[in-house]
């Protein structure tokens, strides 16, 4: 009975983390495309997450059916190969940053209403940063 207890836990922190993840990238996504190709972008992404799904358990299944363990090793090793490659890409570090920029942008609008607060708040490090690399 504890094992069910458990694998139920891992699972609701699984569907948690995975809805908060999709529904961020999603949207960080969306907002890089061009709105003309918006639609066809959102349908490649559908497929790829959900069209695909059968043949992912089909494979999966054939897989368990040779053996389990080696099943989950290499779906493990392919996790940690792909999360490997994508942290050295340029795109990924930036999203932070991105998002940074973002928030600043509106709190630039907000401070100048209210007066010149933003030498003191934490987008003047942004903006030092930004500058840095300017030159």
């Amino acid at each position: 009975m504890r094992t069910v207890w458990g694998v139920a836990g891992v699972l609701l922190f699984g569907g948690a983390a995975a809805g908060k993840v999709n529904v961020h990238v999603g949207a960080w996504v969306m907002q890089r495309i061009d709105a003309a190709v918006r639609g066809r972008v959102s349908s490649v992404l559908m497929l790829a997450s959900n069209g695909l799904i059968p043949v992912s358990l089909g494979v999966a299944g054939f897989l368990i059916a040779w053996s389990s363990r080696g099943m989950f090793l290499l779906a493990g090793g392919m996790i940690l190969l792909v999360t490997a490659g994508a942290s050295f890409q340029r795109p990924v570090p930036e999203i932070e940053y991105v998002m940074q920029a973002a928030s600043c942008e509106v709190d630039r609008a907000a401070l100048e209403l209210l007066g010149d607060l933003h030498e003191n708040g934490s987008c003047a490090v942004l903006e030092q940063n930004r500058a840095a690399g300017e030159t």
